[in-house]
């Protein structure tokens, strides 16, 4: 490519300032003339507009400095002069195989309009992110065992280690029955947007999973990124899944009426607890009987269960606690089940007890409709106590 040499070094006089009286400039760099242009852009017909203004612009950049007097700046020009006067004349002391070198590499970088330059110093970049970086199996392990000591429950941990093994498993690495590292898997700057959102529409699953998924990864490379094993979080570019609202599934006083009678004493107290005192499914499978006072009226909701990690008080009504008396010094869990399958037996009672009924993901009765539990309860409980709800 024929350049024009733009490195020129002048002192110019600046009347309008007392302060920066003279003015050294230079230029450094080449610029492509217009016939290397023209010529580039016809071998080219498809580059990006980026790419034309990169090529167009070369490497050639312009330098001001300003001085107070004549005498500094002409000083600070000549040693100017012959810093740029060592540049060409180490150019020229490199040897035949590193200067054929260079020009097949800017040969190469020619359709993309970067110089050796640029680069070399996104090369570098790149290098030092990926050695500060580590393997998608050992940020797993710190990852989880960061969040354990920052007192994140039980429950969720599990969940956390359940998905990402999923991700570590699709990149790379392998553990042996007692999950220790066999195969430490990719690096964590290596891995794109694109394999991430290839990983999640693999996985087949319904659209409300597919982004409870990537609400885990995003947060796990929002943690390498802190902690400065990768620059960007690639999570952040993938698109969440469209979910379809759909309405609220209530249950109706009519329809409670019909239903209790015929649940089981494993499932009654779930539907009883969640229709009359307004708690979270997963608050009340995590429930105890222990916390169940039906004595002093009140349900204990321990910061430890609940979803807003705050303990709370919820208050016992008449027609509750009528459905509750039958089970009054049970001891252990409100509702024993398989962890991952809390609500596979209320599923089943719901299939079987007639009519299609919510599935549990989605209960809520009219209490959850019209207020918290800890707030309204009276008066919820006023409206739905009718002598069908009370026995």
């Amino acid at each position: 490519m024929k350049a024009t040499r733009t490195r020129r070094v002048s002192v110019v006089e600046n009347p309008r300032s007392s302060t920066s009286r003279f003015c050294v400039a230079w230029g450094t760099g080449n610029r492509p003339s217009k016939t290397s242009v023209a010529a580039w852009l016809a071998l080219h017909p498809d580059a990006s507009a980026e790419d034309r203004e990169r090529f167009t612009a070369g490497t050639w950049k312009r330098n001001r400095k300003f001085f107070k007097t004549k005498q500094e700046a002409n000083t600070f020009a000549l040693a100017k002069e012959v810093e740029l006067s060592n540049a060409d004349a180490k150019g020229l002391t490199l040897s035949l195989p590193l200067r054929v070198m260079a020009a097949e590499c800017a040969e190469k970088l020619k359709p993309f309009g970067f110089t050796l330059a640029q680069a070399t110093d996104h090369f570098i970049e790149q290098l030092k992110a990926t050695r500060r970086s580590i393997t998608v199996g050992a940020l797993v392990d710190e990852y989880l065992g960061a969040k354990k000591r920052a007192g994140k429950a039980e429950r969720t941990l599990k969940d956390f280690a359940f998905r990402l093994a999923g991700f570590e498993a699709h990149f790379g690495t392998v553990r042996d029955p007692e999950r220790k590292l066999k195969e430490p898997g990719r690096i964590i700057e290596e891995i794109r947007a694109v394999e991430i959102d290839d990983w999640l529409r693999g996985l087949s699953l319904s659209p409300q999973s597919q982004n409870n998924y990537r609400a885990v990864v995003h947060a796990f490379f929002e943690y390498a990124v802190r902690r400065d094993y990768a620059k960007t979080n690639p999570a952040a570019k993938v698109d969440k899944v469209k979910l379809v609202d759909k309405p609220a599934a209530i249950f109706t006083p009519e329809e409670l009426a019909a239903l209790l009678p015929k649940a089981g004493a494993d499932v009654l107290p779930v539907l009883a607890i969640g229709a009359f005192a307004g708690l979270r499914m997963a608050e009340i499978f995590r429930l105890d009987w222990a916390e169940v006072d039906l004595e002093r009226g009140y349900i204990e909701v321990t910061a430890r269960k609940s979803k807003t990690s705050q303990r709370r008080l919820v208050k016992i009504e008449p027609n509750l606690k009528e459905w509750l008396l039958p089970f009054k010094g049970k001891t252990g869990p409100v509702f024993v089940a398989n962890r991952r399958k809390e609500g596979t037996r209320c599923v089943w009672f719901l299939e079987s007890a007639g009519p299609p009924w919510p599935r549990p993901q989605s209960w809520r009765t009219s209490a959850n409709i019209n207020g918290t539990a800890t707030r309204r309860t009276r008066k919820m409980s006023r409206s739905m106590r009718t002598p069908l709800l009370t026995r």
